[in-house]
Formats: structure tokens, sequence, C-alpha cells
């Protein structure tokens, strides 16, 4: 499956798409006959294919051969909110699909992501509010296997914190949400130093502020996504701004009082502060650009 709505639209497709209310279902047919001649032929390999984008629904009533597997892509979901917001439409049809596979007993993996495919410079802060507890859902999936999409540009914001998070979660999700937070402390004061706690003041603020009334998947622009001057009615407010950068400012100070002790510290001392108020500058920038 591609990356669009391409399904076949012959009647037989139609037909059995209508008869098991999903539009994956004349995917799952054709594997099923596959899988059901491998079996006989006593070949192993197993077959692996999407449920994704158009075809995120499972099926209804349509058994499904046990060497086939289905990769769960998370394309639909929201990243303005919690998976588990009850308030989400997005997320309530995304978390209802989710379950809806487990259900029917089939092995799945799971493809998530935490980018912006719209804006690579746009990075999607409030994932740390909820990454957590999105965690917590793919452990009661019980999926075989998680992909976490994400940025490895280290030029990005954030985007390192964002991968080392995820990536921790995916070893061991057993962690607590003590463990979670012990992490995050961890590696702001590897990047920062002693100015550490204003890094995690400037990521609350910049997670915690209400952006939009709108959900997006992973193609937000930087209006959607950051808290600058996006409000529905056209005003515009310098808070976060303003806020943003007093913090910026103090951890700089702190940084430039490292000990030197604190200089020996792999990461720490090497002027990092200023690389994300240049971010903070340029996704300013890309907001004021369409407003």
């Amino acid at each position: 499956q591609n990356d669009w709505a391409g399904g076949c639209v012959c009647e037989n497709c139609k037909k059995q798409t209508e008869q098991y209310q999903a539009n994956i279902a004349p995917i799952i047919i054709f594997l099923n006959r596959i899988g059901k001649k491998f079996k006989e032929l006593g070949i192993k390999t197993k077959l692996l294919t999407f449920s994704y984008h158009w075809t995120t629904a499972a099926p209804k009533g349509l058994e499904i051969e046990d060497n086939i597997y289905i990769w769960q892509a998370t394309m639909n979901r929201c990243n303005e909110h919690s998976l588990t917001d009850p308030n989400c439409r997005w997320n309530g049809d995304m978390l209802k699909a989710l379950f809806d596979w487990k259900a029917l007993g089939v092995n799945t993996f799971l493809w998530t992501y935490v980018t912006s495919f719209q804006n690579y410079f746009v990075n999607l802060p409030k994932n740390i509010l909820f990454l957590y507890d999105d965690f917590q859902i793919y452990k009661k999936l019980n999926v075989q296997g998680l992909m976490v999409q994400n940025s490895g540009d280290s030029r990005l914001h954030f985007a390192p914190l964002w991968g080392y998070l995820t990536a921790r979660m995916s070893w061991d999700i057993h962690l607590t949400y003590s463990d979670y937070m012990q992490m995050i402390k961890e590696y702001l004061v590897f990047h920062y130093g002693k100015g550490w706690y204003e890094m995690l003041s400037y990521i609350y603020l910049y997670a915690s502020l209400r952006v939009s009334d709108k959900c997006y998947n992973p193609y937000p622009t930087a209006q959607m996504a950051v808290p600058y001057f996006c409000f529905p009615d056209g005003q515009y407010d310098t808070y976060f701004f303003d806020a943003a950068y007093a913090l910026l400012e103090k951890a700089e100070e702190k940084e430039e009082e490292l000990d030197e002790d604190d200089t020996g510290i792999l990461g720490v001392g090497y002027n990092h502060i200023p690389k994300v108020r240049g971010l903070l500058l340029g996704a300013l920038q890309l907001n004021i650009r369409y407003l």
C-alpha cells in the first residue's frame, strides 16, 4: 500500500469492502489466499501488510490467517492531543481501530510518529506531555514490534530529546513515570548543565500552551504546532515569546557559570542555548510569514 487512497474500485473489491465494512478487506482476502498456499507448500515466510491511512479500520467478520502480520500505522492520530483524550474525535477513532485489530487476535506491529512531514523544522513538543501515556496504550495492545518515526537531526527543536525518550521507552516499556521524568532530567543536565531546570520549564511552557482548536496528523504547519500567534480571531500575543526568551537567557547565564568539573561532561559547555534560540526565531518567522 502506497501513500495515497489508491484502493481498487472494481465491483468485486467494492462488494468485499462493503461486506466486511473495511477498505482493507480485499487486501486481507488476497493475502489469505497466499498465506494458505504457503502453508500447503511448507513455506514459513510471514506476510506483512499495512493498516494505514485509508485502511486503518479493522474488518468485521473476516478471519485472518496466522501467518499474516498487520503493521498498524498511526498516521490518522492527532498530535495536538493525547491518544486517550476523550474530547479528540481523531484519537477516539484511532484508539478504536487499534483495539479492534487487537480483538481479532492477529499478529501486529505498530508504526507511530513523532515528527512533522510538512515542515521538518517544526517538532511536536506536546509529545512530551503524553508520550508516556501513549506507551502504556502500546503495552496494552501487546504489539510484537514498535517503530517510532522521529527526526534524528540534532538541528531540530529538541528532536534528539524526543528520540532519546522514545528509544528508552521502546527498550523498556515497563518504565515508571518517575523513570520517564528522570530520563528527561538526565538529558537536559547532559546538554545544558546548570541550566537544565530552565530548559525543562521552557519545554513545558512550549508544550502546555494551547495552539489550535484543530486536530492534525504528522503534517502540521508552523502556525498549527507552535504557540506564537495562532488565534482564530486573528489577534496575537507575545506572552510565549517573552516568557521563552527569559527562560533561555537564564539558562544561558547558568551554562556560562560551568565549573571546571562540569566542562568534562560530554555535551555540556558546547553553547547549546543560542541554537535553541535560533530555532525559536526560525519557527516564529514561519508563523509570521503565513499570517
